[in-house]
């Protein structure tokens, strides 16, 4: 049989004996665990606060997250430090993974203030044993000299802090800054919300039962001068294992407030209070604000990192640059209005920019306009892929987006053994002037071009479009047009194995032969592509096509313009069209077979004169 006791001259109550036959009934032992806690505030920190509640500032942090209609502040993060305390040999250190639970747990406990802590580069370990045993509060203060990093919360984990479970400084303590922590009371068991109390300190939050402003009344008349100054939580006459049944969080305590004798009736799951520990869960909306303004001010704001989209892999997450493991896409980006992107010229000046910090998987999204290069090497092509597995895509096509050598340089150079899965997609390349390759240079490499113009290049040895040597690209519905070289005008393909597919190469130009393409000893494949208009010849060398390509001297402007006047058409149909098709009728003329079925008849004529008129 259980025997319960008052341990003061009252009786006790109804409330207190229903309280305490249910945890007999349910088997709760009274002897619950709290934990100490030897953050005691400081009269600088009590001097400032005082000053904030004067001025206003303080109702108005309490007042920040009360209104649900308000937007939330933004999303920041806030930098943590981690130092592991050991002793000399390296033991007793806490495992990792206590400290990411902690973290984690802060971050549900804070959700609501849109603040994300984090924990910024590499754990540092201590193997001292002097430090590694806290024995009072002067020594911890030497400990927080040790390693300190600015701009950082640094939480100092140690086998063992004497005095109590944990230790913060509030943000105007003069002889040091952080926390001191035991690894017994850091993200295990029913401790987890331990680290948080200290961290609610540290941005300024009182202990729900502190008396330094006066004692809090239990009407709340008060609230707002005295207690811990927070008036959404009840007044606290300071919980334990003898006042909370810890299984239930039920307060049983039977004292009266000195303000008008009121009873007790005190939060006890507030992470702020000496509830037994099992039961610390909650902040109320005035701690998170005044949790929020604190980090805001000039205190502690060095500690906030700004949020931005992070790309690894092609996907996306929101972090502060510093916890970035992949492309960071910069301040106050998300990835809520594209998919996972490096943004060409809205976060990076440069394509080289981005491809530079580029990862594996990443898209690099160019907007309009001419990029030339931006560097000081005379010899330095407009872009260099740098071997990247990339996805390199203008976001308004060909027309819009120029890739332009200025006739001084390379435009595109793939060198560094790119695969199938670097893309070039979208853009004109032009203006590009070298020995080899004056738009494209492909040396060891087996890129991807899709939807791509090249124009207007020049290359005085090979490939004035394109050079591939030991290469295998392919070209999917590219053109290249109006380019110049001595071999291979449009295309110069050496040793490899490229692949063109809907393709056209028209009106290139080589000194020597194969102005549209020259293949020279691989295994160069065309499909349903057209060669038209090149000089002296359209190709030249070893290529493998079928009956899908369309070989022919000129150009068909559009269906129906079928006239050829010195090899270019007039982008016009109209009679003279009409009579070339009329001579032909009959025949397998390549020319006025517009519908391509082997015979000139009733078929190109019916087309023809659908699309009378300008192209």
């Amino acid at each position: 049989m259980f025997k319960f006791e008052s341990t003061s001259n009252r009786p006790i109550t109804a409330n207190a004996c229903a309280a305490i036959g249910l945890a007999a009934i349910v088997g709760i032992s009274a002897q619950s665990q709290t934990f100490d806690c030897g953050t005691v505030p400081s009269q600088e920190t009590l001097d400032h606060t005082r000053r904030m509640v004067e001025s206003g500032e303080w109702a108005a942090a309490r007042g920040l997250l009360g209104d649900r209609s308000v937007p939330p502040p933004d999303l920041m993060f806030v930098a943590i430090t981690a130092h592991i305390v050991r002793y000399d040999d390296g033991s007793e250190g806490i495992p990792q993974y206590q400290i990411d639970q902690a973290i984690d747990d802060l971050n549900g406990h804070v959700q609501d203030t849109n603040l994300r802590f984090f924990q910024l580069g590499e754990t540092l370990f201590i193997d001292d044993t002097e430090q590694a045993e806290v024995m009072d509060i002067n020594e911890r203060y030497e400990l927080l000299d040790i390693g300190n990093v600015s701009r950082t919360l640094n939480v100092y984990f140690v086998p063992f802090l004497a005095f109590a479970g944990g230790i913060s400084t509030f943000p105007d303590d003069p002889l040091g800054q952080g926390i001191v922590i035991d690894n017994d009371y850091t993200g295990i068991g029913i401790y987890r919300a331990v680290f948080t109390h200290e961290v609610g300190h540290y941005f300024d939050l009182l202990h729900t039962h502190e008396t330094s402003e006066g004692v809090e009344c239990v009407d709340g008349s008060n609230c707002d001068t005295a207690g811990d100054l927070i008036c959404d939580t009840q007044a606290d006459p300071g919980l334990n294992y003898g006042n909370v049944w810890a299984k239930i969080c039920l307060y049983f305590g039977e004292d009266t407030d000195s303000c008008n004798g009121d009873l007790y009736d005190p939060p006890t799951t507030n992470i702020m209070s000496y509830t037994p520990a099992e039961c610390m869960h909650v902040f109320t909306d005035e701690q998170l604000g005044v949790f929020r303004t604190i980090a805001e001010s000039f205190w502690r704001d060095d500690h906030l990192y700004a949020p931005g989209a992070c790309c690894v892999g092609g996907e996306c997450n929101v972090t502060p640059q510093a916890e970035c493991l992949g492309s960071w896409m910069g301040a106050s980006t998300d990835c809520s209005n594209y998919q996972c992107a490096l943004l060409v010229p809205d976060v990076f000046s440069t394509i080289q920019d981005a491809i530079n910090v580029s990862l594996a998987g990443d898209t690099i999204l160019v907007g309009p306009g001419t990029y030339t290069y931006a560097g000081a090497e005379p010899n330095s092509p407009v872009i260099r892929l740098l071997g990247r597995a990339v996805t390199l895509r203008s976001t308004d096509g060909p027309e819009s987006t120029i890739l332009d050598g200025e006739g001084l340089r390379q435009v595109v150079v793939c060198s560094s053994n790119e695969s199938v899965e670097t893309v070039i997609e979208g853009f004109t390349i032009t203006g590009g002037d070298s020995d080899w390759g004056g738009g494209i240079f492909c040396g060891g490499s087996s890129p991807t071009f899709n939807n791509c113009i090249i124009t207007g290049n020049t290359a005085s040895m090979r490939g004035g479009g394109a050079y591939c040597y030991q290469s295998n690209p392919s070209f999917n519905s590219c053109v290249l047009d109006a380019n110049i070289s001595d071999l291979g005008g449009g295309l110069y393909t050496a040793n490899g194995s490229p692949e063109l597919t809907d393709c056209t190469l028209k009106n290139n130009t080589a000194a020597a032969t194969g102005g549209g393409l020259y293949a020279s000893s691989g295994g160069l494949s065309v499909v349903n592509s057209t060669l038209c208009h090149n000089l002296p010849n359209n190709s030249d060398g070893d290529w493998a096509g079928d009956a899908s390509n369309f070989v022919v001297n000129y150009c068909a402007g559009c269906d129906g313009d079928v006239d050829s006047l010195d090899g270019l058409t007039d982008s016009h149909v109209d009679l003279i069209d009409l009579q070339l098709l009329i001579t032909r009728w009959g025949s397998s003329d390549t020319a006025a077979d517009i519908d391509r079925d082997g015979a000139v008849d009733v078929t190109d004529l019916l087309i023809l004169l659908t699309a009378w008129g300008p192209c």
